[in-house]
């Protein structure tokens, strides 16, 4: 009977970007709430660009989608709205292929963390209007995780 969740432990801490990438886009209907918040921010969101690495069924959420918890995970993506952009996208690049799990995967004094705001501000605001609302996030048809969102439908209110 959880309304919904979100998956927000690998944020942006490079700068504001000018898309919300949806991993694992296609399984729930909190993809067209993403959409039109992104869409509200004057940015664009995105379907997952490389759903192939199976991100969706490897991530934190996992655990709560099996269960029937409709779950987005979104990260900001795409290009810097802000200058120095290249020095953006080098550090970005660099954690990727050198830090990301690694010992040194550790907070850093000179993140931007305008990106990580817009993103909270997003998922903060799809919360709260579902938390004012008697709307109920479903799986899309056909999506693996609907049958054990489908027992607590009674119990919802």
């Amino acid at each position: 009977t959880t309304v919904a969740g979100f998956n927000i432990d690998a944020m942006n801490v490079y700068g504001r970007v000018a898309d919300v990438d949806i991993i694992g886009s296609g399984q729930s209907n909190l993809d067209a709430r993403v959409t039109a918040e992104a869409v509200r921010q004057g940015r664009n969101a995105k379907p997952d660009g490389n759903p192939a690495s199976g991100s969706y069924f490897r991530s934190d959420h996992f655990p709560l989608a099996k269960r029937g918890v409709p779950m987005a995970y979104v990260d900001g993506g795409g290009a810097f709205r802000d200058e120095p952009v290249a020095a953006r996208e080098a550090a970005r690049s660099e954690y990727g292929a050198r830090r990301y799990h690694q010992a040194d995967d550790e907070w850093s004094a000179d993140w931007d963390l305008r990106g990580q705001v817009e993103d909270l501000e997003l998922i903060f605001n799809i919360g709260r209007d579902l938390a004012n609302s008697r709307d109920w996030p479903e799986w899309m048809p056909g999506s693996e995780f609907g049958p054990a969102r489908a027992p607590s439908a009674s119990q919802r209110r």
